[in-house]
């Protein structure tokens, strides 16, 4: 399966060969829906594979469990953007990422794809696991993304999850959420 992480890696932060590898990507945080069609053909079926853990032994390794959070955590918000089937891969990805951080697979990685392993934490609706991603961060991110990841967390702890998933998760807003949505501040994907 070495092979299937390599393909997830190539696609995610292309070749390590191309110009571009290493660099921000647009349709990483600008998802379209032609961005999420073409993961859908290409990786669809993995990420149902990951889903139902039938692709847990990548997890054995940086590289391969870096793939399995990427299929979990970052294309499911693709192939199933607006449903709740988008963070269906939620609880999984934090089980892969907090093994890979245990095991020192994260200190293996260069750090634009460190960022990535970290993400689970990230779209956590749990302060610990928002503090924990924050942590991780510091080291490694740019300021602005530093900075994303504290608005993130900021916005757990005001309000113990996420009010602009409350409409894909079917939740009701409290009155602060509903005054929060409808305040301009930071827009945030899924």
């Amino acid at each position: 399966m070495a092979g299937l992480a390599s393909r997830i890696l190539d696609y995610w932060f292309l070749p390590p060969d191309d110009p571009g590898h290493g660099r921000d990507r647009a349709m990483w945080f600008n998802g379209t829906p032609a961005i999420d069609a073409d993961i859908a053909r290409r990786f669809g079926a993995d990420i149902e594979k990951a889903l139902h853990g039938r692709l847990n032994h990548l997890a054995s390794s940086p590289r391969g469990a870096l793939a399995l959070c990427l299929l979990l955590d970052q294309m499911t918000r693709n192939v199933f953007r607006g449903s709740p089937r988008a963070f269906s891969g939620d609880a999984r990805a934090r089980r892969v990422a907090r093994s890979a951080v245990v095991r020192g697979f994260d200190q293996r990685l260069p750090p634009y794809q460190r960022a990535f392993l970290y993400m689970p934490f990230h779209h956590s609706e749990s302060r610990g696991d928002q503090n924990r991603c924050v942590g991780l961060l510091w080291p490694v991110s740019r300021p602005g993304a530093f900075k994303y990841a504290v608005g993130h967390r900021d916005i757990v702890v005001r309000f113990g999850r996420f009010p602009h998933r409350n409409a894909a998760l079917g939740r009701m807003d409290t009155l602060g959420e509903a005054a929060y949505l409808s305040a301009p501040h930071e827009r945030y994907g899924q």
